[in-house]
């Protein structure tokens, strides 16, 4: 029987295997010398298309709707829904970049940037594009998402609350046991989490406690429960280089977990032991 680690070494093993898979990474070579300079949105367009990314229903803007563009196109590509592409006449910096990428609808808006362009699309299709166009950088431009609804103020979690009324054995899951599974979790596969190799069932546990825990407020754990179903549902999503998982995330979701057993203390008990009758 694999010994539970109590909740002081569990921290110590996040920041130890982090480091470790930080170290391991593997380096992607790019497929550009140097940043590349283009004459006008067209050419970046088909561009795209002989690098293997098409840029779908590109229109093109005239006069450009940015200020200072000489020519300007729109499209979808990838998974991005809207992509904007403009191009200038001289070299563009960082700060005129940031002002033209603020965002305050459900998505932020990350910008392939070269010498005198930018792409602007989704994260992932933004690292692509600036690999394959020879840019320079990807930005993230500022973000003010949407106000989300506010929990009532009784709404708050406690380690008994009952975060799902079959969640545990078709009976009830109290925020205790959820947090006693994760531990468990933790304990037992934090190596697969930090290498982003869990199997779609543990991917579904997780995800499921993420969502159990959301919409609660007015105490400690009802903040930290919340912050860990951020980070899952972030973790969750692909990463940067085409990963099924973003790994830049374990870390700061196992850390989440670590406060959360902190804060029920009772779960490091309760998990160890179901780790010793095998459920």
């Amino acid at each position: 029987m694999q010994e539970f680690m109590k909740p002081a070494l569990l921290a110590l093993a996040v920041a130890g295997m982090a480091v470790t898979a930080c170290s391991g990474s593997p380096h992607h070579a790019v497929s550009h010398a140097g940043p590349v300079r283009y004459s006008s949105a067209q050419q970046m367009v088909a561009a795209l298309g002989k690098a293997g990314m098409p840029c779908a229903g590109a229109e093109y803007s005239s006069p450009p709707v940015v200020s200072g563009a000489t020519s300007e196109a729109s499209c979808t590509l990838g998974s991005s829904d809207h992509v904007l592409i403009d191009v200038f006449s001289g070299n563009i910096t960082n700060a005129t970049v940031v002002a033209n990428s603020q965002s305050t609808g459900t998505e932020q808006i990350f910008s392939a940037v070269g010498l005198n362009w930018w792409v602007q699309a989704n994260q992932p299709d933004a690292q692509q594009i600036k690999k394959k166009l020879g840019g320079r950088a990807v930005i993230a431009g500022p973000w003010t998402p949407p106000a989300a609804a506010q929990p009532s103020a009784d709404n708050a979690l406690a380690c008994s609350t009952v975060i799902d009324d079959t969640g545990w054995k078709n009976g009830p899951l109290t925020e205790l046991r959820a947090i006693a599974i994760l531990s468990d979790y933790m304990t037992q596969r934090a190596l697969p989490i930090i290498g982003g190799t869990l199997d779609d069932s543990e991917l579904t546990v997780m995800g499921g406690l993420a969502t159990d825990m959301e919409n609660y407020s007015g105490s400690n754990l009802s903040d930290n429960a919340s912050q860990y179903a951020s980070d899952e549902q972030s973790y969750a999503q692909p990463g940067p280089s085409g990963d099924p998982e973003n790994t830049a995330f374990a870390t700061p979701m196992m850390k989440d977990i670590l406060l959360l057993v902190k804060d029920c203390p009772g779960a490091y008990s309760l998990g160890k032991q179901m780790l010793q009758n095998g459920s």
